[in-house]
């Protein structure tokens, strides 16, 4: 009975808190960007020169400055009030900021929660970012405990990765690349001349010779290192685009090859859609499954990648949004939109 009362109170406060999210994308009028909600309700009106999408509740309007769902202002500046030089943009809750030649992080409330020691730093990923000091490499959480990059291979460590799923890239002297991960252990030597993120479990690796694949977390090959190029792997399709003698395909977790009759522009998948042009005098566009087929027919004059369900796209000289089944979500009344990103 206990257990069947906590899963109820799991699935309300899950409940609650998806209702109180938006999604919000980015539109301009002229030259000027604002935000409007999946509604079609304008939130912020269209008065920035540069925008960029929201994260932790904040998108950056200005070098030094975001704002908020509301319309509410946060100025790094009355922060940081003296020799501030640099800003990121939040990521995780946590913003970098480089004071002089430091950098530490703010928390949304313009706290300094870690202090500016560090001469390079990554932006925060599921509670963890990695960190330099002139001598060394770290981890550190979000409390800033650091944990040092453990060195077993005895290689110079010369750059960090952001996270991704758990592992970041990392380099050694002679540009060699592995992955390290949330403990400071490198897991998987650096002996790759390139890696990719790690999405669905697996990332794209270069070898010495030059030839790309797909490992997992163990530094398996997953998919043989048998290509020329490769975008990252695309969980909802589970397809990643490559290059290799056959010219472009799509592969998928097994090794298993496809070829699309439908793909002219061999356009890489995103949230399970990839977009593509069809040649009907005018050239138009829309977007094929992960069988190559049609699911959204080619209409529009210009399409977006998705991203978290949805997708920008242009019709009759005017932008607007569809879902996944093609159905307009907000009419094409705008002069640009981009970026789908909830925020609560």
């Amino acid at each position: 009975m206990k257990i069947k009362s906590l899963l109820l109170v799991i699935l309300i406060v899950i409940g609650l808190h998806s209702f109180g999210q938006d999604t919000l994308a980015m539109y301009r009028e002229g030259k000027l960007w604002g935000f409007i909600n999946l509604k079609g309700d304008t939130l912020i009106e269209a008065k920035f020169g540069i925008c960029e999408d929201f994260n932790s509740g904040l998108a950056k309007i200005g070098i030094d400055k975001f704002v908020r769902p509301n319309g509410e202002i946060f100025y790094v500046r009355n922060y940081v009030k003296r020799n501030l030089i640099d800003v990121r943009e939040f990521s995780d809750g946590y913003l970098g900021v480089k004071v002089i030649n430091f950098w530490g992080y703010l928390n949304t409330e313009g706290e300094l929660i870690i202090p500016t020691k560090y001469i390079y730093t990554t932006d925060f990923i599921d509670g963890y970012a990695a960190v330099q000091t002139k001598e060394e490499f770290f981890i550190i959480d979000k409390k800033g405990n650091e944990q040092k990059v453990m060195n077993n291979e005895k290689k110079k460590i010369s750059y960090i990765k952001k996270f991704s799923e758990g592992l970041a890239p990392i380099e050694s002297k002679g540009d060699l690349w592995g992955f390290v991960n949330e403990k400071g252990e490198i897991v998987i030597g650096t002996m790759y001349l390139g890696v990719g993120y790690f999405k669905g479990g697996i990332a794209w690796a270069r070898t010495v010779d030059n030839k790309i694949g797909f490992i997992n977390k163990e530094g398996d090959w997953v998919i043989d290192p048998l290509y020329d190029t490769a975008s990252d792997y695309d969980v909802v399709s589970g397809l990643a685009k490559v290059h290799g003698k056959d010219g472009w395909v799509y592969v998928n977790m097994k090794g298993e090859e496809k070829k699309f009759e439908n793909s002219r522009d061999h356009q890489r998948f995103s949230d399970g859609m990839c977009r593509e042009t069809k040649q009907m005098g005018n050239a138009k566009s829309g977007y094929l499954n992960n069988e190559g087929n049609w699911a959204i027919e080619p209409t529009y004059g210009i399409a977006e990648h998705f991203n978290n369900g949805y997708a920008a796209v242009r019709y009759k000289n005017n932008w607007g949004v569809i879902d996944k089944k093609g159905k307009w979500i907000i009419e094409p009344k705008y002069g640009y939109i981009k970026g789908f990103y909830p925020v609560d």
